[in-house]
């Protein structure tokens, strides 16, 4: 499937990103972006790694968030799979981790599990809610199946939920999708 591919070693590193968009005053930026790429030809596969320290996001009245994003995948002819997707906010209220296997792009099935965590407060100051919001909350979901025919299941622990004049009650839950 990669016939047609002849480079086999790509890198950049330490290299500065911006994106601005105008009028609206919202950019991006990445002021440490790596990434590789290399071919392994006995195992007709593309190893790719993607990393940018400290992406800064902003979003005027709506967002301002900061994190480290991390993206380590594996293409071959008939699928990917990312071996890891992490994101970490810097301040460490935030961490978000992912792995997934895509396989057969023809008639794709999909393999994945994740997690998030995060502090309550920091969803209230990305989303600039105009309420109180403490406590920390966690997700854990996973996934199997063809693309038509997903199944989904998840599990949420809430813990010491303060919003507005309720404080510190504990959620948990669990979703089955499918």
């Amino acid at each position: 499937a990669f016939e047609r591919i002849r480079l086999d070693h790509m890198s950049l590193n330490d290299v500065y990103f911006e994106f601005d968009y105008q009028p609206s005053d919202y950019y991006l930026e990445v002021p440490v972006f790596n990434m590789e790429g290399e071919y392994i030809e006995s195992e007709n596969v593309i190893r790719t790694r993607l990393e940018g320290n400290c992406v800064n996001t902003h979003i005027p009245g709506k967002l301002a968030a900061t994190a480290d994003v991390k993206i380590i995948a594996d293409v071959w002819g008939t699928g990917v799979s990312h071996s890891l997707l992490s994101i970490v906010s810097n301040n460490g209220k935030t961490w978000f981790q992912s792995q997934c296997i895509l396989k057969n792009f023809a008639n794709p099935h999909l393999d994945f599990e994740g997690s998030i965590r995060t502090e309550l407060s920091e969803v209230k100051e990305i989303t600039r809610l105009d309420t109180e919001l403490s406590g920390e909350t966690a997700l854990w979901f996973n996934g199997t199946g063809l693309a038509e025919d997903l199944k989904i299941y998840g599990h949420n622990l809430s813990r010491q939920v303060g919003f507005n004049k309720f404080n510190f009650a504990d959620f948990s839950g669990t979703v089955d999708y499918y």
